[in-house]
């Protein structure tokens, strides 16, 4: 490899470049140039202009509490309707709450078989129980508004 593809890469990394001025090396030598002395990471200016610790913390909360208001802000009116998945799921969470049993009267099932159609998720069911204090749309569609909310945290976790 000659001294100027070794440059031209060091450069589009974003370090500096190497020359044959700065190593030493005439094109004759033979010797390869020397490694840069930034691989990766940040470069130190990038390093003074990162915000500032609050400021990230700050902003995260205020993505979440936006992200909760537009899921939780309208809870029993939408969408419009209360689907059979919906339902199936908050009777399913609120017959295991009452009677630790299914709508198909199993004994806390392992997996939920629901209205004839499907099998439903156990942990998304079980968990469900928790705010399940009424048979209204809004305590079936909590459970689900709470894990979409946290998802808004999901990647950063």
């Amino acid at each position: 490899m000659n001294v100027w593809n070794a440059s031209h890469r060091a450069s589009a990394r974003g370090n500096t470049a190497v020359t044959s001025e700065s190593t030493g090396a005439g094109k004759d030598s033979g010797a390869p140039p020397p490694l840069p002395v930034r691989l990766f990471g940040p470069t130190s200016d990038e390093q003074l202009r990162k915000a500032p610790r609050w400021f990230t913390v700050a902003a995260l909360l205020a993505i979440v509490v936006l992200a909760a208001w537009l899921r939780i802000s309208r809870l029993g009116d939408l969408p419009a309707g209360f689907y059979c998945d919906e339902a199936g799921l908050g009777y399913n969470a609120y017959s295991l709450l009452k009677t630790g049993r299914d709508e198909n009267g199993t004994h806390w099932p392992l997996y939920i078989w629901s209205f004839d159609t499907s099998y439903k998720n156990p942990v998304f069911v079980y968990a469900a129980m928790l705010p399940m204090s009424t048979r209204r749309a809004d305590s079936a569609r909590a459970r689900a508004a709470t894990n979409r909310t946290a998802t808004v945290l999901g990647p950063k976790g």
